[in-house]
Order: C-alpha cells, then sequence, then structure tokens
C-alpha cells in the first residue's frame, strides 16, 4: 500500500505570499494568513487508515476554520478585539487546540506549530486614548482585548502620560496623542501609523465661536483639552484673517456647565473640540461668528488635517515585541470598525450625546482614520506653518514608528 497518510499532523499559521495549494482568504480588513496542513512521515496498515481518517477531520475542520478567520470582523456579534488576541484555531487528532495570543513575533517565524503553545505577553501594553465621539473607530472593542490596559483621557493629558517631564515614570506605552506633540513633548516620540484622527474638509467638532468678526479678535480663549486645535487656530487667524489674539486657556466643560446666561458669561471668543462643540456650543444669537478650522486649513493648503494619531516613546516600538502586536490589534480594530461605522455610530451616538443620524454622517463623511501620503504630507505642512507662527520653536525630524 502507498504511504499516504501521516502520522502526526500539524496545522500551521504562517504570514507568506499567496500559493495555489493553500487554502487561503484575503481580507482588506486583516492581514491575511496561510493556513495549511504539513505531512509528516507515513506508516502502513490500521494505523495508517486512522491517520488518513484523522487526516480528512483535519482538512474539514482546516476549512472551516478558513471560513472563521473570513468572517471575524464582519458579525456584529462576535467580540470585536478578543478575536485577535485569542484564536481558536486547529486539530490535532481530532483535538481542538487553542492558539493563545498570536503576536508579531510569533507571526515572524517561519510557522507556528499549533502543538507548541505561544507565551502569554510579557506585559500589559498600557493604551492611552480619548473619550470623544471620534476615537470610537478607533478604540471600539478594544476593552475585551487580553493584554491591554485602556486609559481614557483629555488629550492634552496624554503626552504628559507618554512622555512625562523629567523626574517621572511613563503613566502609558501607546497614546492617542495630538500630532503636535510629536514635535513638542518633553522626550521624543514615534509616530505609530496605524490609526489617526483626520479630516479632509469640514468637521463639525472643532471650531472657533466669536461676538466679532475674526479679523477684529484680540483675545481667544482656548478649550484646554488640545494642543493641536489651539496651534490650528493660531494659525488660521494669522494667515486667514491678519489676527494674532492672545491665548487663554479654558477648562471649556467647567465654563459651560456652569454658565446659566452665556450672553454675558461667556467669553467673546471660544476655541472649542470635541463632543462639546455639538452638545455645548455657543448660542448662534450670541456668537453669530463661527469658524470651521478644518474648511479653513483645507482653503489655506488643500490638504487634509491630522489632530491625533498614536505614538510611542522613541526606540519603543522596535525594542517591544508586544507594542508591535498592539499596534497590528489597533490597525485591525480600526479597519473593522471604519467597515462598520454605521452600526458603531448608532451604538454610541447617545452615550456622547449625539443623535444616531449626525453620528453617522460625522464618522462617515467628515472623517478619516488612515495615514497616508497626503496626511503625512499634511503633517509636514501643519509643523512648517506652527513653526512660522512660534506655536513651536522649529520643525525636528518626524520619527515614524516600523
Amino acid at each position: 500500500m502507498d504511504n499516504v497518510g501521516p502520522r502526526r499532523v500539524r496545522v500551521l499559521i504562517k504570514p507568506a505570499p499567496p500559493a495555489p495549494e493553500v487554502a487561503q482568504r484575503e481580507d482588506r480588513r486583516r492581514p491575511f494568513l496561510q493556513v495549511m496542513i504539513e505531512p509528516a512521515e507515513a506508516s502502513a496498515g490500521a494505523e495508517q487508515r486512522d491517520e488518513r481518517r484523522r487526516l480528512r477531520i483535519v482538512e474539514k475542520r482546516q476549512r472551516r476554520l478558513v471560513r472563521l478567520l473570513g468572517s471575524l470582523g464582519d458579525d456584529e456579534r462576535v467580540p470585536p478585539a478578543a478575536d485577535q488576541y485569542k484564536w481558536f484555531a486547529g486539530v490535532q487528532s481530532g483535538l481542538l487546540l487553542h492558539l493563545p495570543d498570536m503576536n508579531a513575533t510569533n507571526l515572524a517565524k517561519p510557522g507556528i506549530d499549533a502543538s507548541e503553545p505561544m507565551a502569554e505577553p510579557s506585559a500589559v501594553v498600557r493604551v492611552g486614548a480619548v473619550r470623544y465621539l471620534n476615537t470610537v473607530p478607533l478604540i471600539g472593542g478594544l476593552d475585551k482585548a487580553t493584554g491591554l490596559e485602556i486609559r481614557l483621557e483629555p488629550p492634552a493629558r496624554l503626552v504628559d502620560l507618554l512622555a512625562p517631564p523629567s523626574g517621572r515614570a511613563p503613566e502609558v506605552d501607546l497614546a492617542l496623542c495630538s500630532i503636535i506633540d510629536a514635535q513638542a513633548a518633553a522626550a521624543p516620540l514615534e509616530i505609530v501609523p496605524v490609526g489617526a484622527i483626520a479630516c479632509d474638509g469640514p468637521t463639525r467638532t472643532v471650531r472657533v465661536f466669536s461676538r466679532v468678526p475674526f479679523d477684529q479678535v484680540r483675545t481667544l480663549h482656548a478649550d484646554a483639552e488640545s494642543h493641536t486645535s489651539v496651534a490650528l487656530a493660531r494659525i488660521i487667524l494669522a494667515r486667514q484673517f491678519e489676527a494674532r489674539p492672545t491665548i487663554v486657556p479654558l477648562e471649556a466643560n467647567a465654563a459651560l456647565d456652569e454658565t446659566s446666561l452665556p450672553e454675558t458669561s461667556l467669553p467673546e471668543t471660544l476655541l472649542l473640540i470635541g463632543d462639546k462643540t455639538i452638545t455645548k456650543a455657543p448660542p448662534i444669537l450670541t456668537h453669530p461668528h463661527r469658524l470651521d478650522l478644518s474648511a479653513a486649513w483645507r482653503g489655506l493648503t488643500g490638504l487634509p488635517f491630522v489632530y491625533a494619531a498614536w505614538m510611542c516613546r522613541a526606540g519603543a516600538f522596535e525594542a517591544r515585541p508586544e507594542l508591535r502586536s498592539v499596534a497590528a490589534l489597533l490597525d485591525r480594530q480600526r479597519r473593522r470598525n471604519v467597515a462598520r461605522v454605521g452600526w458603531s455610530a448608532a451604538q454610541s451616538a447617545a452615550t456622547h450625546g449625539w443623535s444616531p443620524a449626525t453620528a453617522k454622517d460625522y464618522l462617515a463623511n467628515e472623517l478619516r482614520f488612515h495615514l497616508d501620503g497626503e496626511a503625512r504630507r499634511a503633517i509636514t505642512t501643519f509643523f512648517e506653518h506652527a513653526a512660522d507662527i512660534g506655536a513651536i520653536d522649529s520643525v525636528k525630524p518626524i520619527r515614524w514608528a516600523g
């Protein structure tokens, strides 16, 4: 009898280019994987028949695995991020195996043997982000992921947690920082290009409200939650209106919550960011002059604008495999959430004080969440304008992780 069956079957999961003999599925929302059967030495007789039978079972379950890998991220009932860190896959002698934590180090190996369990992450990765609606496509579902600790803070606070002044230990390992912090942080940072908050024209969540025309603005009370928006407001007011107002930090939530008579109590000109531009905007009767800074930037430069991006401390991405693993997770999660942005908007709108229809239009049509070549040019152009008006001292080389 011909030797056709293996004594031992291994299910390998490998990153590799497509091959005709390999069951595969390529999906734009995730890095594709190959699932293949590797034959071993043959035997004869009854053992061989048993192995052939087991091989048929393996092949059947392997096809099921391929379908599973293809469906993850399509079904809204599947926990979004847990899938990426905990994969159920593989069969050996008819037994279901559990492959824990398919991280970047493991994926870099020539092949992963399902019979050799992979190690748990060496440390929990601490991730900093913000609570606004515009971060839902970037962080939605991450609370279900293993090996992550999510911390939500105002945007301006995150850079101090990631790169604190000397004498303090960092409190997060990766953060969705205001883009200008790549230039102004106390320690060098790298941009991790797996997600961003950006736009290519008007967006309703970074706006200036004023009682007077913008060329008459002398003082700008600026929302203290954002560094980038303050610099952008200074650029637009200087370039478009030849106004160089004094900047006064404003604790906007407290000011807007406590003001019962906005027409007399609110500052003359305010910069607001985030959900409060929808839920707490000054009345148009008292502040009729309104400036969408993203639209103004597009008119000035012809480029999109990037408000925030994932960042880590310089050198950490190369030195820590778990950061690369989490970056791959963030990239996949962004793709998944963007692909179902209507569902994400409907689920999150009420929490942030938005109507579902407005939230869907905002997330689907006004924002973009990736860093392409045009976005990178926009970042460089923004830094150059910021240096020209004195928002930063000079333009430092931009560090990109990976």
